[in-house]
């Protein structure tokens, strides 16, 4: 989703005294003093509004680093084999590679038109950008870390999912209520899946005034997936044999993101157009089996990896809402800094990284007791997302 300049979004132990944070005063490429960390002691934020990426380091959770990339970058994200970590520059419309190791900028490369979101395929083999503005795929080789293909799909497309097996992809066409299936060794669209009012309806409408499916979320141990659409107020649940529709399950209004527990047990869908709630869904009956009410402006979900608990962070009440996924009640709410947007999740679920667009912080969240440990400061101007190698993280 875009960001709004104006102040919209596109879309934690007792408080302990903030490290002092030294990379205020560094410059592009200037590192702090002092041992670089491993890769996976590191957590990545993009800056939209300074147009860099600030590198903390996990363990002292200061800022050794700040690398300037494209313009607007929206989301980092670390290659599986933790070795380099790609940064879509928004309004420059490429990527940026940079080596998670040296912290070096290793390539810049063009692609579509508005790259926002992006994925890697299961072997790690290609890392595919979604271009919400030119309505296309751009593959990328990581080996060569060169462009090998540009591929069509519905327009205004948001996020792009994997089959387990890498052979399928699957692009949400938020603005043509379609969900593009393509098939990974030929490069080709084999499917489009209707979602709501489908292409042909979405088609009449005027480009921007209709909001369908931003994320395609399949299940771990099923053959089906979950596609929340925000005009229907609805979830699709899609089999991944057929490509057909099997059933709405009527949500919240507006749903924008869906995040299914590691354990495959529950679906927790996020609810926007005001109306504060989580809609959580059993994945073996279909059926919503709890409304959860949380904080205002929800943007997305993460679970611990024993899928004891959810976290949801919401943006425009400054917090975290902490579900018990045993009682779908909220046991716990966690103030952050202004505008919190999205999160990551370290491999062993014990800290949280929330990014702070407003108050250009990041809060850092000892999951362990769901308290607030420090925030960092002087990460640069409007963080946005946030990743961390092994973790798991979400954007919007």
């Amino acid at each position: 989703m875009k960001r709004i300049i104006i102040g919209l979004a596109c879309a934690f132990l007792a408080s302990v005294m903030a490290q002092a944070a030294h990379a205020g005063s560094l410059g592009w490429g200037m590192d702090a003093p002092g041992v670089m960390p491993k890769a996976g002691d590191k957590v990545f934020v993009a800056n939209h509004d300074s147009s860099d990426v600030a590198v903390i380091d996990i363990k002292t959770n200061t800022v050794i680093k700040r690398i300037k990339v494209g313009m607007a970058p929206h989301m980092p994200m670390v290659s599986p084999d933790g070795k380099y970590v790609y940064v879509t520059g928004t309004e420059s419309d490429n990527v940026t590679v940079v080596d998670a190791h040296s912290l070096e900028v290793v390539k810049r490369f063009a692609v579509g038109k508005g790259p926002e979101h992006m994925n890697f395929t299961p072997d790690g083999r290609y890392f595919v950008v979604v271009n919400h503005d030119s309505f296309e795929l751009t593959i990328v080789d990581t080996g060569t870390l060169s462009v090998v293909k540009q591929i069509p799909v519905g327009r205004e497309p948001e996020n792009v999912t994997f089959s387990a097996d890498g052979t399928r992809a699957y692009v949400t066409g938020m603005a043509s209520y379609e969900v593009s299936v393509i098939d990974m060794p030929t490069f080709k669209t084999v499917a489009s899946i209707p979602i709501g009012g489908g292409p042909s309806f979405a088609a009449l409408q005027p480009l921007g005034s209709v909001r369908g499916p931003e994320i395609f979320s399949i299940h771990p141990k099923q053959r089906k997936a979950y596609v929340p659409n925000m005009d229907s107020h609805d979830v699709s649940v899609v089999d991944l044999e057929t490509n057909q529709v099997l059933k709405a399950i009527p949500v919240g209004q507006k749903p924008h993101h869906s995040t299914i527990s590691p354990d495959g047990r529950w679906v927790y869908v996020v609810n926007g157009g005001g109306s504060k709630t989580v809609s959580a869904i059993d994945a073996k009956t279909d059926e919503v089996v709890s409304t959860i009410f949380v904080g205002e402006g929800a943007t997305g979900i993460l679970f611990k990896p024993d899928a004891t608990q959810a976290y949801v962070v919401n943006r425009d009440s400054n917090n975290v809402s902490v579900i018990d996924t045993r009682t779908h009640q909220v046991v716990r709410t966690i103030r952050t800094g202004v505008n919190p947007e999205t999160g990551a999740m370290t491999a062993d679920g014990t800290r949280i990284y929330v990014t702070n667009s407003g108050s250009h912080d990041v809060t850092v969240i000892d999951a362990t007791v769901n308290q607030v440990l420090t925030t960092i400061k002087n990460v640069g101007v409007g963080p946005w997302a946030v990743d961390i190698a092994g973790g798991i993280s979400f954007c919007h």
